[in-house]
């Protein structure tokens, strides 16, 4: 907005999409600028026949009732952890 980066949104793109970052500039939140990238996305991710989009969310985060807003559903949590072995 005004030449200034207000917001991103990055995605892996499979016959399933996947969301891996949204994040808008906090003096740009508010304006509906996360909602217009997302609904962006989604819009041109089922036009290309993909078959779900997928994001990762904490459910105490503001930005969670956005996504329910929009049709996400929770779905199951899973946590996968590496540890590294260094000789």
């Amino acid at each position: 907005m005004n030449g200034e980066p207000a917001a991103t949104i990055a995605w892996y793109d499979d016959p399933d999409v996947f969301i891996y970052n949204l994040a808008t500039r906090v003096s740009y939140r508010g304006r509906g600028i996360a909602r217009w990238l997302l609904c962006d996305l989604l819009t041109r991710s089922y036009a290309r026949g993909c078959r779900s989009v997928i994001l990762n969310a904490d459910a105490n985060d503001t930005p969670i009732q956005l996504y329910r807003r929009l049709g996400f559903t929770d779905e199951v949590y899973w946590r996968s952890q590496y540890d590294a072995h260094v000789s």
